[in-house]
């Protein structure tokens, strides 16, 4: 099944970051229930969409989301604390990386559970390679040993594109932003 809703609290995939996953129930009878397993944004439209299953125990043979139905958006909490850890250690990884003096603007993040990483622009020398790694690791024990608070915010539009481009112009928020 897919289905649009008018307010979801369901990340899309995109940006390196994986989709939510959760459920879709309706708020009347029958209490219909869809397993949510991709949500995804249509950028050209605003359009989120929701994917996934509806059980069998669910569904009796009508309509199973009648338009306009009232509904109640789950994400799945555990796996949405797993994918901010993932995509936080991302942020700690360009730290490290920053605290290295290594020149290389991060182009590319992918934070999926099943192998997440940082590309950055730019190469190190085969020879300077272990002595750079060691940086590396010291820059980790270090900002893990701060114990650095971390803080969710809404901020303005400036605001953010200030913080998210403050090493390279990485990030365009107004792909993220709806201006109307």
């Amino acid at each position: 099944v897919e289905l649009q809703v008018d307010v979801t609290s369901m990340h899309p995939q995109g940006g390196g970051q994986p989709t939510d996953i959760g459920t879709i129930t309706l708020l009347c009878e029958p209490h219909t229930t869809a397993k949510i397993s991709k949500v995804t944004l249509d950028r050209s439209s605003g359009i989120v969409t929701h994917t996934g299953v509806i059980g069998l125990n669910s569904f009796d043979g009508k309509e199973p989301f009648p338009l306009q139905s009232k509904v109640e958006v789950s994400a799945d909490a555990e796996n949405r604390q797993l994918l901010s850890e993932c995509h936080s250690a991302g942020h700690v990884v360009d730290l490290a990386m920053e605290r290295t003096g290594a020149q290389m603007p991060p182009i590319k993040g992918y934070h999926f559970v099943q192998g997440p990483y940082v590309e950055y622009k730019g190469s190190i020398e085969a020879k300077e390679r272990e002595d750079f790694l060691s940086r590396l690791r010291e820059a980790f024990a270090a900002i893990i040993e701060e114990e650095i608070e971390l803080n969710i915010e809404t901020v303005t539009v400036e605001e953010a594109d200030k913080l998210c481009n403050r090493r390279a112009q990485n990030f365009n928020v107004k792909e993220f932003i709806d201006e109307g």
